[in-house]
């Protein structure tokens, strides 16, 4: 019969309900960088589609408001990728120290 276990997760290690230890895989921050440059693109490409949707579809004003501040969001959260970004390249600059 099937039994599922259940695992609570933690930054430190994963304890399972029958109180079994696991350590919990080092965090690699090697490729950080790389995945933030690629979330930045498709973010940037998904304004750009939202605005082509705007300009070439008959799309309510209403509708037109919430594609426009979403494309706000959209753009607040490149920036917070382009600062994550710096962070990390600092961070692959110094040979990641440990952050405790």
């Amino acid at each position: 019969m099937y039994k599922p276990t259940f695992v609570i997760h933690t930054k430190l290690a994963s304890i399972s309900i029958k109180g079994v230890m696991n350590m919990a895989k080092p965090d690699n921050r090697n490729d950080n960088v790389e995945k933030l440059q690629q979330m930045k693109e498709n973010t940037e490409h998904n304004i750009e589609a939202a605005e082509e949707s705007v300009a070439h579809t008959d799309m309510k004003e209403e509708q037109k408001q919430i594609v426009k501040e979403k494309n706000e969001r959209r753009k607040e959260s490149i920036r917070g990728f382009e600062a994550e970004i710096a962070d990390e390249m600092q961070a692959r600059q110094n040979g990641y120290p440990d952050e405790q």
